[in-house]
Formats: C-alpha cells, sequence, structure tokens
C-alpha cells in the first residue's frame, strides 16, 4: 500500500470573459499524484451553479481549471492535490 508523500491545497482564478487559468505548484510526481475538485464560486446572478470547471495536472509544476464557456466573472476553483510514495 502507497504511503502518503505530500498534500497540496489552493485556488485556481479564472478571470471573467476568460475559459480557464493555471497555478503553479511545488513539484510532484505526476504518475504517483491524485487531484481533486474541491468547489469554487462559479455561480450565476441566481446563486445557482453555472459553472464545474475541469481540473487537469498539466504538467510536474502546474494544475489547469477550464470552464466550458468564458466566466462571467471572476471564478476561484478550489482543489486538492495528493502524492504518493
Amino acid at each position: 500500500m502507497p504511503s502518503l508523500k505530500a498534500i497540496q491545497r489552493g485556488t485556481v482564478s479564472i478571470a471573467s470573459g476568460t475559459q480557464s487559468g493555471t497555478v503553479t505548484i511545488t513539484p510532484v510526481d505526476v504518475t504517483k499524484s491524485e487531484l481533486r475538485y474541491l468547489g469554487g464560486n462559479g455561480l450565476n446572478s441566481s446563486g445557482s451553479v453555472m459553472y464545474i470547471p475541469r481540473l487537469v495536472l498539466t504538467d510536474s509544476t502546474t494544475i489547469t481549471a477550464t470552464l466550458g464557456t468564458n466566466s462571467s466573472g471572476t471564478t476561484v476553483v478550489l482543489w486538492e492535490l495528493t502524492e504518493w510514495n
């Protein structure tokens, strides 16, 4: 059974009028890492969930969040990355 090496948590901001945003992380082994979506503020004016982003560990130091359409305001996406030994 693999043991836990590290956990990183943070946010990715997607600027108004764009579809994606990136964040730089501490380097990880992508073959031993698991990325999870923890929520965000992608709500429309009535408070309903409007956007659920796609999160990708793009490479060993970058997480990318992408929406299916341009954001109508700044969208903040919360994530957690677990790296195993």
